[in-house]
């Protein structure tokens, strides 16, 4: 049976939906893939950016010296502050090296210094933010250590390590932060440092608590929150 000339266009008009939809459908398929591949690459190019800093850090360590904190350093005694009357105290700091170089490391100077933060900030970026070791200035008068052969591991003990401590409201909320810094030498008397700053937790778990006196007993987090080395 013949189609009228309305039932004609009617059907054009199917077809052209159904075609315009397929055409819509093909153009998603191809942005999703596009997309899809584009994210392969992505996470490629993240995956080998990775793996080529790993490979270079042990190709490093393979031609050199290479010392670093193997765990976080320890807190001999309880640290302990007092706003009102300005004082504070942390004595015994003991850090933990390891030479993963594959020759010896000399003229070993390790220091560590504790900072408070506090949680209200008082407009000074010294105290304000969180510190982080220098890694290009090797400080003088610095305690020395003897040489560290490849491979070996050792704890260096610092009887009194430096302090910050920002002026202080009473019950004032803060947080605690220690930075233990390594600097020494290879066997062609070229000088490296490896810095790493830790967060103390008290051992009733938050890492916020009050200078006022009471001390604190605890222990730095297993990782740092800053880190450099050359």
């Amino acid at each position: 049976m013949a189609l009228s000339g309305k039932e004609k266009g009617k059907k054009r008009v199917a077809e052209w939906q159904s075609w315009e939809k397929s055409a819509q459908d093909r153009k998603f398929l191809v942005i999703g893939g596009a997309c899809a591949v584009l994210a392969v690459v992505i996470l490629i190019a993240l995956v080998f950016h990775v793996r080529n800093g790993m490979v270079e850090r042990q190709l490093v360590a393979q031609s050199r010296s290479m010392l670093i904190n193997t765990h976080p350093p320890q807190l001999l005694q309880p640290f302990f502050c007092d706003a009102q009357s300005a004082s504070q105290g942390a004595n015994n700091i003991q850090t933990f090296l390891t030479n993963i170089g594959s020759l010896a490391a000399s003229d070993i100077t390790t220091t560590f210094l504790l900072q408070v933060v506090p949680e209200q900030h008082i407009g000074i970026a010294t105290f304000d933010q969180i510190p982080a070791g220098n890694c290009h200035a090797r400080p003088r008068g610095a305690r020395q250590m003897a040489s560290i052969r490849a491979g070996e591991e050792t704890a260096a003990h610092l009887p009194q390590p430096g302090m910050t401590l920002p002026p202080l409201l009473s019950g004032e909320s803060l947080q605690l932060y220690g930075v233990s810094c390594v600097y020494y030498s290879d066997s062609l008397r070229n000088d490296h440092a490896t810095c790493d700053t830790y967060r103390y937790r008290p051992t009733r778990g938050t890492p916020v608590f009050v200078c006022d006196g009471t001390p604190q007993a605890g222990k730095f987090d297993e990782t740092p929150v800053n880190s450099c080395t050359n």
